[in-house]
């Protein structure tokens, strides 16, 4: 511990560092960088000039009569305010706990950060590294380019106030706040606040199928505007209001700021579109969080939608979700509306505590400028190094960047396992110098048989093994376990640059890194939409699982797809292929019975080729087809048809568009009546039959038997 008057020259440091937030708006960032001993008994002491309420301690090592919390209680803790938050690095640095606590520090408060002294720190044994870890690696021997790049940002910022033991205090830099928008009289605390909730309520009072999208940075106050219009609604009617996000934590504002309104309330993603509750409005909060296949199925159901969004945020971001959807709405909705809120809730415009966060997580990392089409560079691929990225910024920033933008979901935490993952590659797309793609895998599987027996049980789930574990205890391929294998976690290709082929050169860039090793197998899973599934296929991978359950979070289906680069894992795959083809006809009627018929037709492309039905399947089907047998009369001869016609790619093709779908929804899947005539838009039942019947002759003039075809009985009979 250092004397006395060095206490007291750090209380009079920080209680400067106190009085300049104050007078900006702001909230300032202290670094006590030093042995565990002293940074911690430093803010300890100064954790007493603050309540319990008004202070938060993340880390497990918190003294008595301090309350420690893991990430994911500080999660939970999402809407809370602070005007002290420490965040002890000594127990880990956790990227999504730090993105979401500094959120919760008001004006004028402090963001304590106690590290082990800088120059060592990204040396230390970091207990946060086992959540990026994998079975068969030790954390203590992964990287720490994570926390040399964090310690480089800290350095850099001029806000940051470091106190390092057994150092000269630093002297403070003053920040300097924007003046503010005159706040509207009325609950909300700013002007942007108030005018978000004016627009939610127009959603409801004016013309249907004019859906709002309300997209701000993190601390903007945009749950809290829902929240504050549906309590303005309830005060004119009876409101019937459904609130979605990804996590029902995130919509904790919403509801808090909405008072007790008894038709309000929340469904979780899946089941929202899977059950499709009436309302009279709906909210989706943290939209970038869904894919937006799912966000158009609500556009298309409910008339009335409010999207919400955060621009950067540690949830994810909304700058992927903005790109894609507005593309999507424009077509669905074209007279929806969009609303930005810029000014902060709880801190001034202009925050230094705000701008480290952006930088040192990059929530604002942004994609390559978008190439010139005709700027004459070839598309090269290479390999890159990770401690290279670490040396040139620029394109660490374009990388994350553009996963960022292709995937809803990305988050700080993935940025550590970009530096520090094990056994991770990444292989990347230029034009000129500029990033335009990037594929990240990881190398998965070679154990032991003893190990993979015991996969395929069940009795063991290896961390970080996500692709032979599936294999093994989803597919049920034994021996999986026992290959190496290596697993496409994210591809992303910049949205200016897509259809040039550079997904695919970066997907065959792994395949030949694989099978240039001793690798056998390589694999990737994700929420599957049908171009999606189409691009993949169209690379030569096979689909051996579907989840047989939506994500919560997502609502979409996920899917396990495989390429084999030798003989034996050629004939692990057939293997894999067959029992996901024998599953899949029988889980359309049940588990996969919401399944997107497209999707479904996609997959049936795949299936191995099937024997023509025997002579009883055609009499049922061309009954139905020609004659006047009813739908439901000798289905499972109709189910067999169909499944043979949507396998044959000869057959297939000779189908009216549409056909296909209608064939998958109703003898496939066994929707009823209504589902199918709201999904195909068909006049009723009667014009469902029409279609159908339609649907199965062709499939029978390409191969019922001839003399079927030609009896009398059929060639005579009805039509409708």
């Amino acid at each position: 511990m250092t004397s006395a008057a060095d206490g007291a020259a750090l209380r009079a440091l920080i209680q400067t560092l106190r009085d300049q937030a104050a007078q900006a708006g702001h909230r300032r960032l202290l670094v006590l960088s030093g042995s565990r001993e002293w940074g911690l008994g430093h803010a300890v002491a100064l954790c007493q000039g603050y309540s319990s309420s008004t202070r938060v301690w993340v880390g497990n090592s918190a003294p008595n009569g301090i309350e420690g919390l893991t990430g994911r209680e500080v999660l939970r803790l999402l809407g809370s305010e602070t005007g002290l938050l420490v965040v002890d690095a000594w127990s880990g640095f956790d990227p999504d706990a730090f993105g979401a606590a500094t959120g919760m520090v008001t004006e004028a408060g402090l963001v304590v950060l106690v590290t082990p002294p800088l120059e060592q720190w990204s040396d230390w044994p970091d207990p946060e590294l086992r959540r990026i870890s994998m079975d068969g690696v030790d954390p203590k021997e992964m990287s720490g380019r994570f926390i040399r790049r964090l310690v480089q940002v800290l350095e850099a910022d001029t806000h940051a106030v470091i106190v390092r033991e057994g150092h000269a205090l630093p002297v403070t830099q003053p920040s300097v706040g924007d003046a503010m928008e005159p706040v509207p009289t009325g609950p909300w605390r700013t002007a942007d606040q108030a005018r978000a909730v004016e627009a939610v309520l127009q959603v409801v009072s004016g013309h249907r199928r004019r859906p709002l999208v309300l997209t701000a940075d993190r601390g903007r106050g945009k749950s809290a505007a829902l929240g504050l219009a549906v309590d303005r609604l309830a005060m004119q009617c009876e409101p019937d209001v459904v609130v979605t996000a990804p996590d029902i934590a995130a919509v904790d504002a919403v509801f808090r700021h909405a008072g007790p309104v008894p038709g309000l309330r929340y469904v979780a993603p899946a089941r929202l579109l899977s059950e499709r509750p009436r309302a009279q409005l709906l909210l989706v909060d943290e939209a970038a969080g869904l894919p937006v296949a799912s966000l158009v199925e609500l556009v298309r159901h409910y008339p009335r939608v409010v999207f919400s969004t955060t621009v950067h945020g540690y949830e994810g971001t909304g700058r992927g979700f903005a790109l894609r959807f507005r593309k999507q709405l424009d077509t669905l909705a074209p007279g929806w509306r969009a609303l930005h809120l810029e000014t902060p809730v709880r801190w001034a415009p202009r925050d230094p505590v705000e701008h480290f966060t952006f930088r040192a997580l990059l929530l604002d990392a942004a994609m390559a400028r978008s190439p010139e089409p005709d700027d004459g560079n070839e598309i090269t691929v290479r390999a890159l190094d990770r401690d290279w990225l670490l040396e040139h910024p620029q394109v660490l920033e374009e990388l994350f960047g553009l996963l960022v933008q292709a995937h809803y979901r990305t988050r700080p935490l993935d940025l550590r396992n970009l530096l520090d993952g094990p056994r991770l590659t990444i292989h990347a797309a230029f034009s000129g110098d500029a990033l335009v793609g990037a594929v990240l895998a990881v190398r998965e599987g070679g154990f032991d048989a003893a190990r993979a027996d015991a996969i395929w049980a069940g009795l063991r789930r290896p961390h970080g093994h996500l692709l032979p574990q599936s294999l093994a205890a989803h597919v049920g391929i034994r021996r999986a376990p026992t290959m190496a294998m290596l697993r496409i976690m994210r591809i992303a290709v910049h949205p200016d640059c897509q259809r040039r082929g550079i997904g695919r050169r970066l997907v065959e860039a792994v395949v030949a890194q694989a099978g240039a090793g001793d690798m056998a197998l390589t694999g990737t899973s994700f929420g599957v939409t049908p171009d999606l599934l189409g691009f993949w296929q169209a690379c030569g991978w096979r689909v051996v699982r579907v989840g047989t359950r939506r994500d919560a979070a997502s609502g979409a289906h996920s899917v396990l797809m495989v390429r084999a680069l030798d003989g034996r894992a050629e004939i692990l795959v057939d293997e894999a292929c067959g029992r996901f083809s024998n599953q899949f006809r029988a889980q359309l009627t049940d588990p996969l019975r919401d399944l997107d018929p497209a999707l479904v037709s996609r997959l049936l492309e795949q299936s191995p080729e099937c024997a023509v039905p025997g002579r009883t399947c055609w009499e049922d089907a061309v009954s139905f087809a020609w004659g006047r047998r009813e739908f439901g009369v000798g289905l499972s001869g109709l189910r067999a048809v169909s499944w043979w016609g949507l396998a044959s790619p000869g057959v297939r093709d000779n189908l009216q568009p549409g056909d296909a779908e209608l064939l998958v929804l109703r003898v496939l899947q066994g929707r009823g009546w209504k589902a199918v005539t709201e999904a195909t838009g068909l006049p009723g039942r009667a014009g469902v039959i029409r279609v159908l019947r339609q649907a199965v002759r062709t499939l029978a003039r390409a191969g019922a038997p001839v003399d079927l075809l030609s009896d009398p009985l059929f060639s005579r009979g009805g039509s409708n």
